[in-house]
């Protein structure tokens, strides 16, 4: 299932970058807001977003077989008009059957758009923070673990004042060898959001 979902992020996503009418101008009857002329610094945003994840069997070794579903919040500001700064508090269910394990997640991220067009931008991202599980997984010793991840993603305006975010991100946490065992997850998210920008 979850191939499937990230075949056709994949499909949204290419769609968007190579459509012409995503590179189109903006007529004077069209409320869509230009996403050229949004992005500029001093600009802040906040960002809906639910995913969905799988753990790698990276590295080798005992692995749990965890699947996740999640929600997050995300705040942004624009110190540049193709880069951001920003603070995501998330929530996630890891289904590790029979049971579940509750995870809440802070993290800072640093945000480069590389390409903005008036109907589509496209992003890379990293980001270091915190997550705490309520129960323990055999991969980790510790409750509260360090995770960083890499990703990138698209967004392409909606009305005068919104945007839809796809992304995908490989996520890693691990408790940086404070207590063993640490083999660490490996994990791969895809995400779908909205985001609202405070203009």
């Amino acid at each position: 299932m979850f191939g499937l979902l990230c075949a056709i992020a994949v499909a949204v996503m290419l769609v968007a970058v190579i459509s012409p009418a995503s590179c189109q101008q903006v007529t004077p009857d069209d409320t869509r807001m230009n996403m050229e002329e949004l992005m500029q610094p001093g600009l802040q945003a906040w960002t809906i977003s639910a995913g969905a994840g799988f753990q790698h069997n990276l590295p080798t070794g005992p692995r749990s077989d965890l699947i996740a579903d999640g929600l997050e919040v995300r705040w942004e500001r624009y110190d540049h008009p193709d880069r951001a700064l920003g603070l995501t508090l998330g929530y996630a269910k890891l289904r590790n059957i029979p049971e579940y394990i509750n995870t809440v997640g802070f993290v800072g991220s640093y945000r480069q758009y590389c390409s903005i067009k008036p109907r589509r931008a496209i992003y890379w991202e990293g980001a270091v923070g915190l997550v705490h599980f309520d129960s323990l997984v055999r991969e980790l010793a510790t409750h509260t673990n360090f995770t960083e991840h890499v990703g990138f993603g698209v967004q392409w305006p909606r009305g005068e004042a919104g945007a839809w975010t796809l992304g995908y991100r490989f996520q890693h946490v691990s408790n940086a060898g404070r207590k063993r065992p640490n083999i660490g997850l490996n994990a791969s998210d895809l995400q779908i959001g909205y985001t609202t920008y405070l203009r």
